[in-house]
């Protein structure tokens, strides 16, 4: 009697290897994620001792600590690189990003963390205190889930979070100067398009709610982009009381000072423009406007050899640029 031999043919084979491909592909990212979760619980951890000391000073303490002074901050841990509070009691960790970022968690997940809702740890506070903290921990949330969206090229989404989260809280830093930033890079955009109307609406936002010495910056570089959308739509009234402001903030704003000039030259205020070209070039502005502004606010005043020099030194410095034969003609030189 002749033996069968037995074994498995190449479909069986086939299939047994597909399926173990199939289950790969399921239970590793699900292997990975929950490794990922397991590393973030030690945040929650950290998070949970520092909710409950804040919560307990604001029962015992009419005023703030202050920032890092709450007792519950530390510096370091294997997956916990820094706690830190601010003058509210919000909470901020930093732990690495690629811990994060490989786990698909919610946004709301990665605002818990970020804040801590007091309202529901100290259900004894006054309705307007618990109103004010959970605002204030919703607006945290709204900054959190514009950046995602940010980061993700989704800018009208983000814009669309970061006006929710600065009603909720006008007042956040934080939340001011990231949505300052994103209105920074949209007006730039919308200037550099052609668009001044719809620049001044985004600039308009910079400059709205109450303003905080850290925005100095933020409010100097908006007023004095407002300035330049006004001066491109022929209102150099507007731009001059934009630059006014700016002025006010970053008085060492060289370009600011450029662009005064050009909008002064437009009001025939001669003396004005050429005194702020002079402050632009103690403020390190010494390029091509400089010199071709100053020779044609020279050439409106008549005096046509200071016009002249203006424009030599703009040749020396940059010879072969064709904005120079533009002024040359005009002068007559």
């Amino acid at each position: 009697m002749r033996r069968r031999q037995r074994g498995f043919t190449l479909i069986e084979l086939m299939i047994v290897v597909a399926i173990i491909g199939l289950l790969a592909s399921i239970a590793l990212p699900a292997y990975r994620d929950y490794t990922i979760r397991a590393k973030v619980s030690e945040v929650v951890l950290a998070a949970s001792a520092c909710r409950v000391t804040i919560a307990e000073t604001y029962l015992s303490s009419s005023s703030s600590p202050g920032a890092n002074a709450w007792g519950c901050e530390f510096n370091s841990s294997k997956y916990v690189q820094v706690v830190n509070t601010d003058d509210n009691g919000f909470l901020e960790y930093r732990a690495p990003y690629d811990m994060y970022s490989q786990a698909s968690f919610p946004a709301e997940f990665f605002a818990s963390l970020r804040t801590s809702d007091l309202a529901s740890l100290v259900p004894d506070a006054k309705p307007s205190l618990q109103e004010t903290m959970s605002n204030a921990a919703r607006a945290r949330m709204e900054e959190y889930r514009a950046r995602r969206a940010a980061e993700t090229q989704l800018f009208d989404a983000s814009e669309r979070s970061f006006e929710t989260a600065f009603r909720l809280n006008p007042h956040d830093p934080l939340i001011r100067t990231e949505r300052a930033q994103l209105l920074m890079a949209k007006s730039n955009a919308l200037i550099r398009g052609g668009d001044p109307q719809s620049a001044l609406v985004a600039l308009d936002g910079i400059v709205a709610g109450p303003p905080l010495q850290a925005e100095a910056y933020y409010l100097g570089w908006a007023h004095t982009a407002r300035g330049t959308a006004y001066n491109m739509l022929d209102e150099p009234e507007q731009a001059l009381e934009a630059l006014d402001l700016a002025k006010e903030y970053t008085p060492g704003n060289g370009r600011m000072w450029v662009l005064r000039a050009m909008v002064l030259q437009r009001l025939e205020r001669l003396e004005d423009a050429l005194e702020a070209l002079a402050s632009a070039e103690e403020h390190g502005v010494r390029d091509i406007e400089v010199y071709l502004t100053r020779a044609a606010i020279h050439a409106d005043a008549g005096n046509l050899a200071e016009a002249r020099e203006a424009v030599r030194t703009a040749e020396a410095l940059y010879p072969g640029d064709p904005r120079i034969a533009a002024v040359r003609s005009r002068i007559g030189s």
